[in-house]
Parts: structure tokens; sequence; C-alpha cells
């Protein structure tokens, strides 16, 4: 189980890292503040220029640091607007990737022409969850934008993770938030935030989990709350889905990569699902071999492995594969989604 985390983590959380930490996080806390607003001005004068292209660009972003579920949504949004008519493409930066510094196209819509490596863990997930959506990677947007409507000219660029990527013009900013923003609203890394509160004002259309409206009231942007649904379990091995009632009553041995790794255990525990023991792994991480025989071993005594999509991407690429091992698969609900949809194809077409 996580225990003792260590001060930067509690701080990401949302945690109170405790008063002597406090002492030294605040004036780091300040000189990050400092470089962010610096930032913003030198945009906000055209010293730093944001650079359009000849698409709608929506970018879904959040202002903490950690998992707010982009990728999710992300897919979700891909989803509903190709459903809608929109021809759709994705762009991701394509965290801890190698070959990090090219732009690189991971799928045309119909295979994948990247392996996991070359394009990162959520671009991979991305590119084997979504038919007729192509998915690129590129540290510099608007080079991945402009590679995008150079082969496939799409009506939306969905840019993941965007909200802080000034450089590439946006039509719609949508920004998740969770509880986080509320409990620490302080900023690297005192607290979890990568911008203050205010920067929200940025955004077009704001979606909430846990954070309640009323906490905004001096934002101009819509707003919306949203949640998760664990919708079945995939073995790993046989890829063959299951209903999460079929784990209910056995011991299970959780593992996870996750920048957030505390809110895997917890959508386990809102399901009624038995955690025994556990192990968690830096967001992004690489498996290995080695890896594979700690799972083993810690989970001995346990009924069944489970983890998550993004993490299940990964350990099927490696050669030793884990036995009785699933991964919870979950789907986007907004509330009010009609006219959510409504307000963003509204948008879009104007």
């Amino acid at each position: 189980m996580i225990t003792n985390k260590s001060i930067i983590e509690k701080a990401i959380a949302g945690e109170d890292p405790g008063f002597f930490a406090g002492l030294i996080l605040t004036p780091l806390s300040s000189l990050y503040s400092i470089a962010v607003w610096l930032r913003l001005l030198l945009y906000r004068y055209n010293i730093l220029r944001s650079k359009k292209v000849p698409c709608k660009v929506i970018s879904v972003g959040n202002i903490t640091v950690g998992g707010s579920g982009k990728t999710p949504m992300t897919l979700f949004l891909a989803n509903k607007l190709k459903a809608n008519g929109f021809s759709v493409s994705i762009l991701s930066r394509g965290y801890g990737r190698s070959n990090s510094k090219n732009s690189l196209l991971i799928s045309d819509g119909k295979e994948l022409l990247a392996d996991l490596h070359l394009a990162g863990d959520e671009p991979y997930l991305m590119a084997n969850s979504i038919s007729d959506v192509p998915v690129a990677v590129a540290s510099k947007r608007i080079d991945g934008a402009q590679l995008l409507i150079d082969r496939f000219d799409p009506d939306v660029i969905i840019l993941d993770d965007g909200f802080q990527h000034l450089s590439l013009q946006r039509d719609i900013d949508i920004v998740l938030i969770d509880d986080r923003v509320t409990k620490q609203a302080r900023l690297l890394p005192h607290g979890p935030l990568r911008e203050p509160l205010s920067a929200l004002n940025r955004a077009q259309l704001i979606l909430s989990r846990g954070a309640t409206q009323s906490n905004f009231n001096n934002i101009a942007a819509q707003f919306f709350n949203f949640n998760y649904k664990v919708t079945s379990a995939t073995e790993l091995s046989s890829k063959k889905s299951f209903p999460i009632s079929s784990m209910n009553g056995k011991k299970i041995f959780a593992f996870s990569a996750l920048a957030r790794n505390d809110s895997f255990l917890k959508t386990l525990s809102d399901l009624g699902l038995t955690v025994s023991a556990s192990l968690f792994f830096p967001d992004h991480h690489w498996y290995r071999d080695e890896d594979i025989d700690r799972i083993e071993e810690l989970s001995k005594d346990c009924e069944l492995i489970v983890t998550t999509e993004k993490d299940a991407v990964k350990i099927t690429k490696i050669k030793k594969q884990l036995r009785n091992a699933f991964s919870i698969n979950i789907s986007v609900e907004i509330n009010n989604e009609e006219d959510f949809m409504e307000l963003l194809s509204t948008k879009l077409k104007n």
C-alpha cells in the first residue's frame, strides 16, 4: 500500500506537506510563480508568439500536475466529435518516449505506425484505442499540428495536455480540474498547481471532478461536472472482457505507474474490491523483467493482479507475462452531456 509519501508527493496530491516543509517550499513556489507570470507576459505582448493553423484546435489540459484524466477525456471527445461528423486528429507530446525531439505519426487511424517506446505510453494507448483518428506526437506542438494537417487535413486537432503549450493557438481550451484546486491552492512545488487559479480565465469550458462551481464564480468559462465509470476488466493474456463483479470477494494485488497512484487505489476501493497488497512506480515507468518478477513475488498470496489500461499496454510488450492479470477499463461520463456537446459543436462551427 502507499505509505510514507514524500513531501513533494503530498504537495502534488493536494495534502499539507507540514509546517517545516512549507518554510522551504513557499519561497520556491514564489520563484516558480514569477517564472509563470513572466512567460505569460511574454506571450501577451507578442515577444513569444502563438502560431495559428488552418483548422480548429481544442486543448484538453489542466492546471494541476499529475493525473486528472486528460487521456480518457481526449479519447471521449475524439469519439464524440467523430460521431458528429468531424474529421479528428489527436496530438500529444508523448512524455517519456525515446527520440522525443522529433514529430512522429503514431497512427494513421487505420494501423499503428510506431512502437510503444517511440510513441510514449499515453499516445500509444490512444492510438490503440480509437479508429479513424490519426495520432501524432511532437515536442513542438506546431510541428505536430502541421504534420497532421499535411497528411490528413482534419477539421479538428485535439491537443492532449495542451493548456500550458501557448505556442500553438487554440480555438477552445477545455480544462479538467479536481478537488485539489481548492484543497491546497498553491503553486508548485508547495502545491499541485502548474498555474494560479486565475489562469482558468483562459478556458472556455471547465470540466470538474470533485470541485464545486461555487468556488469559481469569478471564472467566465462554462462549467460542467464529469466522472469516470469503470465499465469492465480485460484479461491481459487472452484480451477477453469480464464484468467487474467477477472480481468481487477475490484477494487483489494492484500495481500502477501513474502520477497519482493513490487515485487508482481509490477507484478499486470505490468498486468494493479487496486490495490485499500493492506496488507502485513513478509515472511513465518502463517495466522490465525484474519488475514482473517483483510483482509475481509480492502477489503470490493474491488471487488476481489488477492494473490500469495505461500500464497494461506496457506490460503486454514484455516477454515475461503475468498470470491472472487484468486491466480496468473506464469511460467518461459528463453531466448534461448533450448540452456540453451542443455547446462544443457550436463553438467549433463559429
